[in-house]
C-alpha cells in the first residue's frame, strides 16, 4: 500500500480565512505542503460578477515560497452566485461569476477550477435543477 504524502495534497486556504495570506503560505511551507489549492473568498482575493482581483501577486508570492497553486475554488455556495441558477438575472449573474472564475484559474496558471454544482428549488424537480447543473 503506498502512502500519501504531502507532495500529493494540496493545503487550501479557506482554513485560514482569519489570517493573512502571507501567514497562511508560511504555514503550508512549514507543514511541508508544496502545492495549494487557492479558495477564492474574502479576505484573500475578491472575485464577482463584474471583477477580480489581480492574479499576479498571490501567485508570485506562492512561487517564492516554493509553492504551486494547482487548483481555484471559486465559492459556489454562496448567494447570488450558483451553477444550476434559474434563467433570468439569477443566471446572468451567475455565469459572469463564474466565467471571471475561468479566468482567474488561467490567470493563476492552473488547469483545475472546483466549484459545487449548485441546487435547485425544492418545489421543482430535482432533475430539471440537475440539468442545468
Amino acid at each position: 500500500m503506498t502512502s500519501l504524502s504531502r507532495f500529493k495534497i494540496a493545503g487550501m486556504n479557506q482554513h485560514y480565512r482569519r489570517f493573512s495570506f502571507d501567514y497562511f503560505l508560511e504555514s503550508q511551507v512549514r507543514a511541508g505542503f508544496k502545492s495549494l489549492e487557492l479558495w477564492c473568498g474574502a479576505p484573500h482575493f475578491h472575485i464577482d460578477a463584474e471583477s477580480f482581483e489581480s492574479c499576479e501577486m498571490m501567485r508570485k508570492k506562492a512561487l517564492d515560497c516554493g509553492l504551486d497553486i494547482v487548483s481555484v475554488t471559486i465559492p459556489s455556495f454562496q448567494r447570488p452566485y450558483q451553477c444550476a441558477a434559474q434563467i433570468g438575472s439569477p443566471f446572468e449573474r451567475s455565469f459572469k461569476y463564474f466565467a471571471n472564475g475561468i479566468r482567474a484559474t488561467a490567470e493563476f496558471g492552473c488547469s483545475l477550477m472546483t466549484l459545487n454544482s449548485g441546487w435547485g428549488l425544492r418545489t421543482e424537480h430535482p432533475e430539471e435543477a440537475w440539468k442545468r447543473s
